[in-house]
Formats: C-alpha cells, sequence, structure tokens
C-alpha cells in the first residue's frame, strides 16, 4: 500500500476519534471518559466518568477538576469535582462540621478521598439551562492542585469534547404566545433540622481552669453565646438535640501542653452552660485537637504576611516532631514567626461550638405568625403554603416566595418557584439568571414557561 494512503487513513481515524466527544483520555494519570455532552430539552446533559486509580497524590493535597463550558466569547465554569489526600480529607470533614469551608470546597458536587485500593471510578454528571451560546461551545476539563493546600501550584485545560449533541426542534409559531407558568409544592420534611454555632475566645486565669468572667473581653465573648443560647431556650417551638464543643490552641509551646490547654478550654465552656441553663449532660459532646495548624494555614492563605509561601512550604513539608516550629522561628531571623505570634496566633486559642436543634411542623396559621419574625423556622413546603394561600399572584404571594428564596437560596425548587413568580411579574431577567443555573426537577410536577424569543426574554422553560 502506498505510504500516502497509510497518512490519508490515518488522518481520517484522528479525526473521526477527536469529533466524537464520547472517547477516553489520559490526563495527568487520571482517565476519563465523556459519556454525553448531550441537550435534554432545554438542558445541556455532561456526564463524565473519571478514573483516579493511578492518580499519585500527597496525604495533604487536594486536586479541584473542574467542567467548563466555553466557546470563543463566554465560558461557564461548572461545579467542580475534588479529591484530597489523606490528611486533606480529615481537614475538609472537620471544617465542613464547623461551616468554615472556602468557596471552592462549599462548591463541589462531590468531595471524595483518594482511594489507595483497587480501582476509584467516580461518575460526574449535572445539567444546565441551555443557553444559546452553548450550541456552538465546546467541554473542557481543567485540573488545578494545590500541594498545601494553599495556593493552586499547577494548572492545566484539555478539551473534551466538541459541540454538543442536539435535538431537532419543530419552530413554534411565535404570535400571541403568553407566558405560562405553574408552580411545585415541595414535599415536607420529616425532620426540621437548624443550627447556631460560633467561635468563643476566652482568656483563663494562670493555674485556672475556671472562666471568669471579669478578665480580659470573656463577658463580651460569653455574650454572643447567651444571646443565641437565650433565644433559643426561651421559644418552646426550638428542641435542642445537642451542643457540639471543640477546642483549640496555638502553636507555641509543645504540642503536649497545648492538647491540654485545648481540652481545658472546651471542658470549661461545657461546664459554663452547662450549669448556666440547667442543661444535661448527654447533651453535650465536647472534643479538642490541640494546636490548631489547619486554623493557621487558612490565616496565612487569606493574608498578605512577608514569606507567605516559605511559611507554608515548612509548615506542608516538616512534620510537627521534625521541628516545623523551630524552622519557622528561624525563618529570616524570625519575622515572620513574630507576625504569626502577634496577629495570626490569637485568632487560633478558641473554643468553636454548634448547637444543633429541630422545629415541629407548623399549620397555616401559626406560619402567618412565625414568618414576620423567624421566617427560617419554616419549611420550604410551609412557605410555598403560605403564599399560596394569599392567591397566586397577589403581592403576598411574590413577597412570600421571596422570602423563601432568602432562607433557601439554594434550593432547586425554591428558586423554579420564584423564577415562575417573576416571570408573572414581567421580570424576566431575573427568572432567567434563576433557572440558567438550577438543575432541572424530573418526576415532580413541572414549571413550565413558553417564552416569546425576542429581546425582553428568551426560552425560559424547565424540563418536564
Amino acid at each position: 500500500m502506498p505510504i500516502s494512503r497509510h497518512i490519508y487513513i490515518l488522518a481520517f481515524l484522528l479525526i473521526y476519534v477527536y469529533n466524537t466527544g464520547y472517547s477516553q483520555e489520559k490526563y495527568n494519570n487520571i482517565s476519563f471518559e465523556v459519556k454525553k455532552f448531550t441537550q435534554e430539552g432545554d438542558s445541556l446533559r455532561i456526564d463524565v466518568d473519571f478514573n483516579f486509580s493511578n492518580l499519585q497524590l500527597s496525604s495533604r493535597e487536594q486536586l479541584v477538576i473542574t467542567p467548563v463550558i466555553k466557546n470563543s466569547d463566554r465560558e461557564l465554569d461548572l461545579k467542580p469535582l475534588l479529591i484530597n489526600g489523606k490528611i486533606r480529607h480529615k481537614v475538609y470533614l472537620r471544617q465542613k462540621a464547623f461551616g468554615t469551608l472556602d468557596d471552592i470546597n462549599k462548591k463541589g458536587l462531590e468531595v471524595i478521598k483518594k482511594s489507595t485500593q483497587g480501582n476509584q471510578i467516580i461518575s460526574y454528571s449535572t445539567t444546565v439551562y441551555l443557553d444559546e451560546w452553548m450550541r456552538n461551545s465546546d467541554l473542557y476539563i481543567q485540573e488545578s492542585s494545590c500541594p498545601g493546600c494553599g495556593k493552586a501550584i499547577s494548572k492545566n485545560e484539555r478539551l473534551v469534547a466538541q459541540n454538543p449533541t442536539l435535538e431537532t426542534i419543530e419552530p413554534l409559531n411565535q404570535e400571541n404566545i403568553e407566558p405560562a407558568v405553574t408552580f411545585i409544592i415541595p414535599e415536607a420534611d420529616s425532620i426540621k433540622k437548624r443550627y447556631k454555632q460560633g467561635s468563643a475566645y476566652l482568656k483563663f486565669e494562670v493555674g485556672k481552669s475556671v472562666i471568669n468572667t471579669s478578665i480580659a473581653d470573656n463577658a463580651a465573648e460569653l455574650a454572643i453565646i447567651h444571646a443565641n443560647l437565650e433565644e433559643l431556650t426561651s421559644d418552646k417551638n426550638v428542641s435542642i438535640q445537642n451542643i457540639s464543643i471543640i477546642g483549640f490552641a496555638s502553636i507555641e509551646g509543645t504540642a503536649n501542653f497545648n492538647k491540654r490547654l485545648s481540652e481545658q478550654r472546651a471542658k470549661s465552656l461545657q461546664t459554663y452552660i452547662q450549669q448556666k441553663y440547667s442543661l444535661p449532660y448527654s447533651l453535650f459532646n465536647v472534643s479538642w485537637v490541640g494546636e490548631d495548624w489547619d486554623g493557621l494555614v487558612t490565616l496565612i492563605q487569606s493574608g498578605n504576611m512577608d514569606k507567605k509561601q516559605e511559611v507554608l512550604a515548612i509548615i506542608n513539608d516538616t512534620e510537627i516532631l521534625d521541628g516545623r516550629e523551630k524552622k519557622l522561628m528561624q525563618l529570616d531571623g524570625g519575622q515572620p514567626y513574630r507576625f504569626m505570634l502577634n496577629t495570626y496566633f490569637p485568632l487560633l486559642r478558641r473554643v468553636n461550638y454548634v448547637i444543633n436543634y429541630t422545629l415541629p411542623p407548623f399549620s397555616l396559621e401559626e406560619s402567618k405568625q412565625i414568618i414576620r419574625k423567624h421566617p427560617d423556622q419554616l419549611s420550604r413546603r410551609e412557605l410555598f403554603l403560605l403564599a399560596d394561600s394569599y392567591g397566586k399572584g397577589s403581592p403576598e404571594f411574590f413577597e412570600i416566595l421571596e422570602i423563601a428564596l432568602n432562607v433557601y437560596p439554594d434550593d432547586t425548587i425554591t428558586r423554579k418557584n420564584a423564577a415562575a413568580s417573576y416571570i408573572m411579574q414581567g421580570k424576566y431577567n431575573k427568572a432567567e439568571k434563576l433557572l440558567s443555573n438550577t438543575k432541572p426537577v424530573r418526576n415532580q410536577e413541572t414549571l413550565y414557561n413558553s417564552i416569546i424569543q425576542n429581546n425582553e426574554y428568551n426560552n425560559l422553560k424547565q424540563d418536564q
């Protein structure tokens, strides 16, 4: 066979595989297979299988995988997939429990721990509103790695699928079309769970473990806890389930001493609250971690101290028992360490607390009373039924759905109901903004919006 014919056949095969958009690629020891980049109604469905079996990840490292839809003019970052090393995942779980996650970890569609045994295949699936520009877009995978886990030091991007598979839709007669909307009744919550959380920075007299309200800022710190507890204990609707307390210490001194110190802080706050409010001992879950290196890393990452990267490198690369603190004290004549001692360490000496409580279901009449002072006590269903009781299209109906959106900003059904109410009011831009970042609801009553395609509004129709 002539050489030219070999070249022609090879080129044809390469073009065919590249343009299918559903192929398996190798990417920095990560295999991924794009299974769907497909229109479904007015939504765009993205399904990707990731194989992390050969991924090498240090225990403190975090890898962020972000699918991106983009063309030459616009792009949309989808919710990322986060893979943590062993230690980093423990940090993630602790920060999640106390509500201190940063934005990237909050936005993760899924956060997983890297497995060290066997195959690890994760299926990523999401659906977004199909905006017009996406019809001529491509799908990319962006990878960002942070060893510390501080600032990302390596970023890569790979084109994985070109042009979504689009449905063939018959053109609509757009004359005299009026927006038509329906609303979704949210399901009832089996248990209405809520929580309040905070941090207390308490000072103790030398050699004593009892909290003294007359020294330092102890009175002000305790006043915040009092406000939360008195609000909850005086509310007949509230049932406190448990109070989690965890003590922390800064890093100066020995690890054993700091662990005892964090234990003292946690137990002292427990005793103070228990005696002040006559709460049962069984209500408390008390723990302590000693030196709060994770908290220090977070403060360093968000600040602008000198030798920032060098300090983070020492923390990341040197174990505590191998002289981590000593290396920090020796860096640049001790200047960075003195800065942390005065600026960051006081913020590490604290006790975090979470008060978990439940609420009962409320009748329509009770909801009318509660919404003005405590709308957060109402469930999604209670808020919708209350709004509906005033009649769809009434000022009260629109107001309460707006309140529901403020209370449950990330809830899919609440967002869709709010979007439908905006359409009824002619606020099409606000409706489109809500729907463009909202997953479709399947197997439920459908929010249906047939909209004329013109300058005022543009194809606001939810999946059926």
